[in-house]
């Protein structure tokens, strides 16, 4: 679930930043860290942030404990 791929980005890293909004609340429900940082220190709220599609995202992971001053 929280298996970081060559970058260091979860599964909830891509789902975020794809806009998949169906994913990260699964994944969410099955206990993704919403606030696991990669090895460059990004959050999924980063790439959700990056994201043209993330408006549903962002309020999934602040509405399930993301740190929104994570830095």
């Amino acid at each position: 679930m929280n298996e970081p791929n060559a970058y260091g980005n979860t599964p909830l890293h891509v789902a975020c930043y794809n806009g998949q909004d169906v994913v990260v609340n699964e994944l969410i429900e099955c206990g993704a860290n919403v606030n696991q940082v990669n090895e460059k220190g990004f959050a999924p709220l980063h790439f959700t942030a990056a994201s043209r599609h993330g408006a549903l995202c962002l309020e999934l992971l602040v509405g399930n404990g993301a740190d929104v001053n994570i830095k």
